[in-house]
């Protein structure tokens, strides 16, 4: 029988809980058409509702998905269109909660962004 080493099983078992968990983490697999972003003070689905009306009021913006319990919003943004990295930090801080993570097509951000 085949057996693995404790660390290599801990990072498939941690790879396979994040991928079942949320459907957050298969939008963060395409940074092409998508941005996630790392959100601290999510603290009931209230918040994260007020989240999610401040991301989709940005330019250019499809759609955003915001989960209070993994802390963790998801843009989508329009086809052939960019949205502003730092509009999108600033409507978090806007909606009163603390972006820590930015990652989407105009690279990573743990402070907001220039652009």
């Amino acid at each position: 029988m085949f057996r693995l080493k404790t660390s290599r099983r801990a990072i498939i078992w941690s790879m396979a809980a994040l991928l079942m968990g949320t459907s957050t983490a298969i939008y963060a697999a395409d940074p092409l058409n998508n941005t996630t972003i790392t959100i601290k003070g999510l603290h009931c689905a209230g918040c994260a509702k007020k989240v999610k009306s401040k991301l989709t009021a940005v330019a250019n913006v499809k759609s955003a998905e915001v989960d209070h319990q993994s802390g963790l919003a998801t843009v989508k943004v329009v086809e052939s269109k960019s949205a502003s990295p730092r509009a999108l930090w600033e409507a978090v801080e806007s909606a009163d909660a603390k972006p820590t993570k930015l990652v989407g097509p105009d690279g990573t951000f743990t402070s907001k962004p220039n652009t």
